[in-house]
């Protein structure tokens, strides 16, 4: 913090910063007085008690002369010791919140330099949503005296933010030289240090998740102040000739509105329909369509998302902190696809899921004709309702899909699922595209649409990796939203028929150290009452968070996944590989997933065969080492981002959406 007089506000701003401070998982509080004028009590007491009382590392440094708000803070930063530079004004107050979103976004994205919040001020209407540039240098702020609007509820690039709040890496800070002393006393100074972190190849992000108030003109005056003005018009001439190429080069001409050119940097446009925000933290169709959306909005493109039904808050902030544009529920049955102009506001749609395309595609081609329509099935639904209906009545019958086709195509039992069969297959041939997760489901589609347009475009995880030994483990873990039918019949399957087999394999010393964990939302009754009337070794731990999973994955010896229905590629498979378990799982849990039985996974198509899995893993590490090894190699080959981008573009290219959307 740079401070120039106004003692007591700094002071209030101080204290402010502390109460939010435990965001971050350390932190140290630098003040350099720029040649204050006034004595500051304030300041100097509050940074005193912080350090006493709290054991808050502080530094409060002192110019003798004012040298600008530039340089002062370049010599804060020197003095620094953090990762993160977070540069505050004396007249910017933050609640909570405003430092956890802006550290997430280098988290999530690894493209970005600056990042900055959105600013209010009096009455909450907005100061700045980030700032755009013009090709003649001069500047403006996106929303400025507006409420906020969803258009600046979400985040995005931007040319510059304004340095009153921003958060920056010290290592790129003094790659960049820091702020240009030529500045001198203030103003835009702040828009050329991002000007010179964008030549380097970084973004400037502007974050709506993070929120702060700004008390405008506390630091250097008002607007019409002499003093300001004339500051202004000499960094704005300075700053128009050592920017000038860029700016002619890639800047717009100055516009009343800026709506517009916020819009410019994009690649394109893209309508993203599905029936709620993703919730990755409770099930893996959700983790799949937020990395496919991520892949387009690092690619470049716009995403607007719209939702059906409305869910909790949290999942919307997060969708809206990655950068997608979630559009309002009341949308979702009167949705404005054109413009004013009369034209569609996208270059490609995409609808997820069987129930969500009956209810939306006929809006879509109505209001958008021509543009390209890609139905992303995200599992075949009439290929798991069929094994649901199959194993219902026989658990163990070998559903594959060549022996469900047959049972669908000739079963006098399959009314019900031939007509969701043929429901389905009538969206994929509406469609221009069909995107499913395995070559499974491309063969079981092309079985009866030989000529469809079907691309593969599977889970997206990475490898986490694990530098816990096999020896220190112990027990086996279930990971699945338990509101879904697969998922309850799994664990049901192997409560009742697969453990007391483990139990009776097991060394008696091993058995009470077998603790079978359950992780999953939405229990019903049923399951309730099965763990209920099987309390010993069996431990249900409703819903955790990512980091809480990933720390109970490092500590379990081994990942079951029982499935005995179900369709697609499943996450909690691909989950366990990626954080180095080793997984013993049916025919159904692995099919389309290109896994090497002994070398990837375990594979196992009965109660006895799956329970001496996982008794052999319990009981060698040997065995536990090569497959942890081979899961992740499988997460390698086959679930790669880059694996999954390349797919993307496929599945875009052949539904015919415009090339440039595409390079």
């Amino acid at each position: 913090m740079a401070l120039h007089n106004n003692d007591l506000m700094a002071a209030q701003a101080i204290l402010e910063l502390f109460r939010t401070a435990r965001e971050a998982d350390s932190c140290e509080f630098i003040v350099v007085d720029d040649g204050s004028n006034e004595d500051p009590v304030n300041v100097l007491a509050v940074l005193g008690k912080l350090q006493h009382f709290f054991g808050v590392k502080v530094l409060f440094l002192k110019n003798m002369k004012a040298m600008g708000f530039g340089k002062a803070n370049d010599i804060g930063i020197k003095a620094a010791n953090g990762r993160f530079i977070a540069l505050i004004n004396t007249d910017v107050y933050v609640p909570n919140g405003w430092l956890a979103a802006l550290l997430a976004s280098f988290k999530t994205n690894f493209d970005v330099g600056i990042v900055g919040p959105l600013f209010l001020g009096k009455e909450a209407l907005v100061t700045e949503a980030g700032g755009i540039v013009f090709h003649d240098g001069n500047a403006a702020n996106y929303g400025r005296q507006s409420t906020t609007t969803l258009d600046l509820m979400y985040a995005r690039k931007v040319d510059y933010i304004s340095a009153a709040c921003v958060l920056i890496e010290r290592r790129l800070y003094q790659l960049v030289s820091g702020f240009d002393p030529s500045f001198g006393q203030g103003y835009f100074e702040d828009t050329d240090l991002a000007f010179a972190v964008r030549q380097l190849g970084y973004g400037i992000l502007y974050q709506p998740a993070s929120v702060v108030y700004h008390q405008e003109g506390n630091t250097l005056g008002t607007d019409a102040s002499p003093v300001k003005q004339a500051l202004m018009q000499r960094n704005h001439a300075r700053f128009k000739k050592k920017w000038q190429q860029q700016l002619l080069s890639a800047h717009v001409k100055l516009v009343n509105s800026l709506q517009g050119p916020s819009y410019q940097r994009y690649t394109g446009h893209v309508l993203w329909v599905d029936d709620i925000v993703p919730e990755p933290d409770r099930d893996s169709g959700s983790i799949r369509t937020l990395c496919t959306l991520q892949l387009l909005l690092r690619a470049g493109f716009r995403v607007s998302y719209q939702p059906s039904v409305d869910r909790e808050a949290s999942y919307l902030w997060q969708a809206r902190s990655l950068g997608l544009s979630v559009l309002p529920v009341s949308l979702a049955h009167s949705w404005a696809l054109r413009t004013s102009d009369g034209l569609c506001r996208y270059q490609a749609i995409v609808i997820a899921r069987r129930y969500v395309f009956k209810g939306a595609y006929e809006m879509v081609k109505q209001s958008c004709p021509g543009v390209p329509v890609v139905y992303d099935t995200v599992d075949l639904h009439f290929l798991r309702e069929s094994r649901d209906k199959i194993t219902k009545t026989s658990p163990e019958t070998d559903v594959s899909a060549a022996n469900v086709l047959h049972w669908l195509d000739s079963s006098p039992e399959a009314v019900f699922e031939r007509q969701q069969r043929d429901e389905e297959l009538r969206y994929v041939k509406l469609s221009n595209v069909t995107m499913v997760v395995s070559t499974t489901e491309v063969n079981v589609l092309q079985h009866y649409l030989p000529t469809a347009s079907v691309v593969v475009v599977s889970n997206i995880h990475v490898p986490h990796g694990s530098t816990v030994p096999c020896s220190v483990r112990k027990g086996a873990l279930f990971v699945g939203n338990l509101n879904h039918p697969p998922n309850n019949q799994a664990i049901r399957y192997f409560v009742e028929q697969v453990l007391p087999l483990i139990r009776r394999q097991l060394a008696p010393s091993s058995v009470k150290d077998f603790v079978f964990h359950i992780v999953g939302s939405n229990a019903d009754t049923q399951v309730r009452e099965l763990l209920k009337d099987n309390p010993d070794g069996v431990v249900f731990h409703g819903h955790m968070s990512n980091t809480m999973l990933a720390t109970l994955y490092s500590h379990i010896r081994v990942a079951v996944a029982p499935l005995l229905s179900g369709a697609g590629v499943k996450g909690k498979v691909n989950q366990a590989m990626s954080y180095g378990v080793p997984v013993v799982a049916t025919n159904t849990a692995v099919e389309g997933m290109g896994v090497v039985n002994g070398t990837d996974c375990l594979v196992a198509s009965d109660a006895a065969q799956f329970a001496s899995a996982v008794v052999s893993l319990h009981n060698s590490c040997e065995l536990w080492d090569n497959l942890a090894k081979g899961g992740a190699q499988n997460i390698l080959r086959n679930f790669s981002p880059s694996l999954a981008w390349q797919r993307l573009k496929l599945a875009f290219n052949v539904a015919g959406a415009p090339v440039a959307m595409l390079q």
